[in-house]
């Protein structure tokens, strides 16, 4: 989602395989699809489990889908350029509707009000797009770590990775 390069044991995982696909992640959903089946076939789990974990590819393979349309979608220019009209109309306008009598507070509200609009304005462009790897996106990797130090704890793996704690002002 980040467009970032893989991680060592990614590519590694990936090459070993022989998994080459426009979309790395469904081709993975769709291979772990295929080995429940096997599992199912060699009776290592039965018919009930076999569909629990396919619901739970279903639901991954949605929640994908998802974030991809999340990322996918543009808002249009016009949008910004309207919200930029309005607050520069208001901004324009504001010390007209301030009374005359506290030319010091007509002074100040004339700045911070049009000024915080325009902050909020900012940040909304900045959160448009929650999966670019900056510091107000979704923090992919510290979730990513955290599903799997969990599932790495579930099977009572020995080499479970240690959470990073934060040296920042956000996460990623």
């Amino acid at each position: 989602m980040r467009k970032l390069p893989y991680s060592k044991e990614v590519y590694d995982y990936l090459t070993t395989h022989s998994i080459k696909a426009d979309n790395i992640p469904n081709a993975l959903l769709s291979i772990h699809s295929g080995e429940i089946k096997k599992a199912l076939v060699e009776g290592k789990i039965n018919q009930y489990q076999q569909i629990q974990l396919d619901e739970t590819i279903l639901r991954l393979c949605a929640s994908m889908g998802m974030c991809e349309r999340i990322k996918n979608t543009v808002f249009p220019k016009s949008y910004s350029l309207m919200i930029h009209f309005t607050i520069y109309v208001f901004a324009t306008l504001l010390p007209f509707g301030i009374s005359d009598d506290l030319p010091l507070l007509e002074i100040a509200l004339t700045i911070i009000l049009p000024s915080i609009f325009i902050a909020i304005e900012e940040t909304s462009i900045l959160m448009q797009d929650p999966f670019e790897n900056q510091p107000l996106d979704t923090p992919m990797t510290a979730l990513c770590k955290t599903i799997e130090i969990n599932l790495k704890e579930m099977i009572e793996d020995r080499d479970v990775p240690v959470r990073e704690k934060e040296t920042g002002y956000y996460v990623l």
